[in-house]
């Protein structure tokens, strides 16, 4: 019998070889099933104790990325012990190389998206306003990898990349002598949050202009002067300018000069300072 499975051959391949393949495929399954229970239970278990949601990431993470991953790299590891045409080799191998690059990006734009959105965005102040800059710091963070992660993957199925990266570079200095001053306000909308220079809500100074800050865009903030008007003022300006900040002021302090004329009485005079003392009180 088991000669007779090596002497079947079908697409280059005896019923013995894709009995062992069929058979290491399944054990695999089982093993990773049995792993995933084990490893889970366990993070479970021991994040539960504490009130942490970083566990909760970890178990949601192995869930959709990791184990998924696994159960792919499993079944093309079984399926090359197999002879295959070398067209089906290629193209298996660049299609497990996407879907490696799929989940690793997938996974990492996770872990970026709770530390914004979870760790960064909910920290003390506006935090409206910081899952507003958490928003656009994950779209850009999500262009710049998938964008990576595709060109990866066509420089290791042997398309040539380096003219089209070489050309995005020359573009890319291009484009930022052409929009110097855009990216210099982008620049700075970023460092006005990071660094948290002020927020939405704060009365400011700088120059000539003070007011409540109403909206923190890309490129302007606009501040609802003292006197009424809106006052559009670029973000470049604000972070390269001395800015104070009086929400921020734990005290005020004013000089008042009061003026007496100059044939007063002495015992007037020496009653003055209890009077303006009841009038502050």
């Amino acid at each position: 019998m088991l000669e007779l499975l090596r002497q079947t051959v079908y697409f280059g391949n005896s019923i013995l070889e894709y009995s062992i393949a069929a058979a290491l495929l399944i054990a695999g399954c089982l093993f990773l099933m049995i792993i995933r229970r084990v490893v889970l239970s366990r993070i479970i278990r021991v994040t539960g104790k504490t009130s942490s949601a970083y566990g909760d990431v970890i178990v949601n993470s192995i869930k959709n990325h990791v184990v998924p991953l696994a159960y792919f790299l499993l079944f093309y590891t079984c399926l090359i012990q197999l002879r295959l045409n070398s067209k089906l080799y290629t193209f298996l191998k660049a299609a497990i190389l996407l879907i490696c690059v799929f989940f690793v990006i997938r996974f990492l734009l996770s872990v970026i998206h709770f530390w914004l959105y979870n760790s960064w965005a909910a920290r003390s102040g506006n935090i409206s306003a910081r899952k507003h800059v958490s928003s656009v710091i994950m779209n850009i963070l999500r262009l710049a990898l998938w964008v990576t992660g595709i060109l990866l993957f066509l420089d290791n199925i042997g398309i040539k990349v380096s003219a089209f990266i070489a050309g995005l570079g020359v573009g890319g200095i291009a484009v930022a002598f052409a929009a110097q001053a855009v990216l210099q306000d982008i620049f700075s909308y970023f460092s006005i949050f990071f660094d948290n220079t002020f927020e939405i809500g704060d009365l400011i100074a700088i120059n000539n202009i003070q007011g409540t800050v109403e909206h923190i865009g890309i490129k302007t903030t606009r501040i609802r002067s003292v006197t009424g008007e809106q006052i559009v003022v670029s973000n470049a300006a604000l972070t390269g300018s001395e800015l104070h900040n009086f929400k921020r002021m734990n005290e005020r302090r004013a000089t008042l000069n009061i003026g007496v004329v100059y044939d007063t009485e002495f015992d007037k005079l020496r009653e003055i300072p209890g009077i303006i003392k009841n009038v502050i009180e």
